[in-house]
């Protein structure tokens, strides 16, 4: 059955199908292959032969107001179809016509392939539609559309509107919804943004389908263009002011569409940011004002464990870091996490409170500029870190990390006198449960896709040796290897970071700016998505990879250039290729349109409220003495022998995730202050405590030795240490040395 609907209403337009067919949206478009970009396709006229001429509007596009329901009758598998669409004051003639079958020359959906995407052999078309109006339009968002179907479906899947485009030489899925076996109707919700707005010439016929699929049909979408905001948001966008030399927020806000861009800047969510140094509020509030920007509430310094030492670089990092996620976020809060040094027992006593604040303070995100070696000569130095971000992850704080600066090269031990590198990816970026950011070489453009390699550095990227393919990679083409985690998971500017760094402008490079990029990012998608972001593979280092899934072109393709860096030729470098690659992970991500991606409509769903409740429990060991195998070390070491001195010096013990964990606590620093230990922290799921090196060694079975690493003065235990059988069942590993085994990433370049 053929229905044609024509409409002159006296000044009143009903863009009808064209809001339908989400084609009048804004885009949808096929971007280039791989993660997106290229040019925008527009919906190729067809049969405009056939179509009888109409007057043309002089007055341009036409202006969308109000909105007004048109129903059609049944077409093909279709029974009544239902379309709220956007109306113009501007008389024109519109026609709207279903069909069981395309007209002239147009292949059926399941015929043919798109750029990123493929409409496969189990596609089904429910029906055709074709629109065309007197006047040139302009549509940017997808109206309500319901259609009735003339049997129940037989088995459930999705349901997908879809337009052919000539520019990909196919059909390409502009709005997707799940449906249910023995569904008798579709529903297509209204709102759903297009980017950019679809523009419909004048007298031109476009055709577009309603399909159902048993899979998810990736949608792709374009590249961004310029800047408009997408949805209503409660709160102001970044103001147009750039700095002198380098990038500042804006810059990155607009070219990489972040939400604050659209109204979402992270309110009522907290960034947590580790570092030794905090940066001078002073400092944070110039940088924010050179940009016009106001931020709601200063950040907060929390001292974890003694007061920190003086730390010129590391004031240097974390001024970046926080001044980062201030401009990118204002309206989040910003929690620094003060550590004394960048000893392994410090992060982890970091990692600890972090998690013990999680739901107090609605902590969504904890960046993490600094990175290590994964291992040396045989040595896991993962652990306990891997152990504690994992918690951080099953409890829904997304670990973001550095993916390093000096290609596939890390750090093993202390850059005092001269850093010791080895080949290999940098931790905690590598960690499966964190997302990992590789660096783009942003010396002259934003949206450049290019890898970042220059005299200063290299993003960091290549293949774990520690750790396994984690579930969101595994079926990803593109990436160096199919069983062992790749890195890094996306990429974000690396090059020509504007701060305000002790009282004058200050530029950075380093992928440790991309951490508290990403960090903001994660933020603001928070406050889109209501506080339930979308989860995939049971973990929150599958968001992105889930965003790259359902619209691979949500983000830019990185696809020029290798992360060789000159000055550490030991790491095998990686080329950055069309799709995934082991330089930038799934690419560059937009922000609005990933946001879109996995909430649409940026419906609130149930708030996510992260906390111990959230970790899963590891269960407890068996009362009696428990040998660790924990016997650390690094390049570089000098053993000087036992420790005789009567100075205290610290341990930290990492407690199991139980229900009774506050109470385990308490038992196991009662256990140790009763052999003689000074309890000095204990929270979350760490304990740190000090003694005498003999007390230490008599309590835990081993011996504490002075060692230098790199010309500096440390301690480590000689010999694996026993937990006694009393704290045995509540104790998951113990940190019985002060080695320091990460540093931070970007540093002060000009």
């Amino acid at each position: 059955m053929n229905r044609r609907l024509g409409l002159r209403v006296g000044g009143v337009f009903a863009v009808l199908t064209c809001a339908a067919l989400v084609a009048c949206g804004g885009g949808g478009g096929g971007g280039g292959g791989g993660n997106g970009g290229g040019v925008i396709p527009t919906p190729v006229p067809t049969n405009t032969a056939s179509v009888p001429a109409l007057p043309t509007a002089t007055s341009g596009p036409l202006s969308l107001s109000s909105s007004t329901t048109f129903t059609l009758g049944a077409a093909g598998s279709a029974g009544t179809t239902t379309l709220t669409v956007p109306v113009s004051t501007v008389a024109t003639t519109v026609s709207v016509a279903a069909s069981g079958s395309a007209a002239g020359s147009i292949p059926v959906p399941q015929a043919h392939a798109m750029r990123a995407q493929v409409l496969g052999a189990n596609v089904t078309t429910i029906e055709y539609l074709t629109f065309q109006s007197s006047a040139a339009m302009t549509l940017a968002n997808v109206p309500a559309t319901t259609v009735g179907l003339a049997a129940p479906l037989a088995s459930g899947g999705y349901a997908d509107i879809v337009y052919y485009t000539g520019a990909t030489n196919g059909w390409v899925s502009a709005e997707e919804i799940p449906v249910a076996s023995g569904a008798t109707s579709l529903a297509f919700p209204a709102g759903v943004p297009f980017r950019p707005a679809l523009a419909l010439a004048a007298g031109a016929t476009y055709t577009f389908a309603v399909v159902t699929n048993a899979t998810m049909l990736q949608t792709p979408t374009p590249a961004p263009s310029a800047l408009a905001t997408l949805i209503p948001g409660p709160d102001p966008t970044l103001p147009a002011i750039s700095p002198p030399k380098g990038w500042g927020a804006y810059d990155i806000a607009h070219a990489l569409q972040y939400p604050v861009q659209s109204g979402y800047d992270g309110k009522g969510y907290t960034v947590a940011i580790l570092g030794d140094a905090p940066p001078a509020q002073s400092d944070v509030a110039a940088y924010l004002s050179s940009l016009g920007i106001t931020q709601t509430t200063p950040y907060t310094p929390v001292y974890v464990g003694a007061s920190p030492s003086p730390d010129p670089g590391g004031k240097d990092e974390a001024t970046l870091d926080v001044e980062t996620v201030s401009g990118l976020a204002p309206g989040a809060t910003i929690r620094f996490y003060v550590m004394p040094d960048l000893t392994d027992q410090s992060f982890n006593l970091v990692y600890s409170q972090v998690l013990a604040d999680a739901a107090k303070y609605n902590i969504v995100a904890l960046s993490v500029s600094f990175g290590g070696c994964e291992n040396y000569n045989g040595q896991d130095f993962t652990q306990p870190d891997s152990s504690n971000i994992a918690k951080l992850a099953q409890a829904g704080i997304y670990v973001v990390a550095a993916g390093g600066d000096q290609g596939n090269e890390c750090y093993v031990g202390m850059p005092s006198p001269a850093p010791v590198n080895s080949p290999g990816v940098n931790y905690p970026g590598s960690d499966p449960n964190a997302i990992g950011v590789g660096g783009t070489q942003t010396d002259k453009s934003i949206t450049n896709t290019a890898v970042w390699s220059d005299p200063n550095g290299a993003g960091g990227g290549g293949v774990s040796t520690t750790f396994a393919i984690p579930t969101p990679q595994v079926g990803v083409s593109g990436f160096a290897s199919a069983t062992m985690r790749n890195v890094p998971d996306i990429a974000l500017p690396a090059v020509n970071a504007y701060t305000i760094d002790r009282g004058v402008a200050a530029y950075f490079d380093g992928t440790s700016w991309g951490t508290p990029q990403a960090a903001a990012l994660i933020a603001e998608i928070s406050e889109y998505c209501g506080g339930a972001i979308p989860t995939a593979f049971s973990s929150p280092q599958g968001l992105f990879y889930l965003a790259y899934q359902r619209r691979p072109a949500d983000f830019l393709d990185v696809t020029t250039g290798s992360n060789y860096y000159a000055t550490a030729p030991d790491g095998t470098p990686y080329q950055a290729l069309a799709g995934p690659d082991n330089v930038s992970g799934v690419g560059i991500p937009l922000g609005m349109p990933i946001a879109q991606t996995l909430c649409a409509n940026g419906k609130p769903q149930s708030v996510r409220v992260p906390g111990m409740m959230a970790v899963r429990a590891q269960g407890y060991a068996a009362a009696r003495a428990t040998t660790l195998a924990n016997v650390v070390h690094v390049p570089g070491e000098r053993d000087l022998g036992v420790r005789t001195s009567p100075s205290p010096i610290a341990v930290t013990l990492i407690l199991r995730s139980n229900p009774s964990l506050a109470s385990d606590l308490q038992n196991v620093a009662s256990q140790l202050r009763a052999a003689g230990f000074t309890v000095t922290y204990a929270a979350g799921f760490a304990i740190q405590a000090t003694a005498p090196a003999a007390t230490v060694g008599d309590y835990f079975g081993t011996s504490i030795h002075d060692v230098v690493q790199n010309g500096m003065a440390r301690y480590a235990n000689a010999t694996p240490v026993t937990l006694p059988a009393a704290i045995a069942p509540y104790v998951q590993s113990v940190i019985a040395n002060n080695f320091v085994l990460m540093h931070r990433l970007s540093e002060r370049r000009r």
